[in-house]
């Protein structure tokens, strides 16, 4: 097998987190960067929960503060342990009856949003600078172009 390079879990985790980041600011009334616009509220519901504004998928905050990130050297993960974070997400049914799909992860049939790929591609070159850097600093030399070259002391 191919040795993966030790900072890939640094890339993996920035782009995890940043991924988190957007994920968490589609919630509330006006998630900016959602993958599709969120059903309103039903009557019946508003009405038991006393809450008749839009959709925000926060009642009592478990969905939005029970995201995860893992990462490693192979991957950087997203993941969200509530129970009912895969109907909101993809719609089903509970004791209401059908809930509609509100997803908040910007990822589509076709995957990624658009802001969020260039969001996503933006923290792993922000790691990848850093880490430029150091072995510059560490090795002097400079990268040109793509490539190493060494200082002549």
């Amino acid at each position: 097998m191919a040795r993966t390079p030790a900072g890939m879990t640094r890339i993996h985790s920035a782009i995890a987190y940043r991924l988190a980041q957007i994920t968490r600011a589609n919630f509330g009334p006006a998630g900016a960067h959602r993958p599709a616009d969120w059903p309103r509220l039903s009557w019946p519901y508003q009405r038991a929960i006393r809450y008749f504004g839009p959709p925000k998928l926060v009642l009592e905050g478990k969905l939005i503060r029970n995201f995860g990130v893992v990462a490693n050297r192979e991957f950087g993960r997203v993941t969200n342990t509530t129970p009912y974070a895969a109907i909101h997400q993809h719609g089903g049914r509970n004791r209401w009856g059908r809930i509609p799909a509100r997803p908040y992860f910007p990822v589509t049939g076709g995957g990624l949003t658009p802001y969020a790929r260039r969001e996503l591609i933006r923290a792993a070159r922000r790691v990848i600078d850093q880490i430029r850097a150091e072995v510059m600093g560490r090795w002097g030399g400079a990268f040109v172009g793509g490539q190493f070259f060494r200082a002549r002391l």
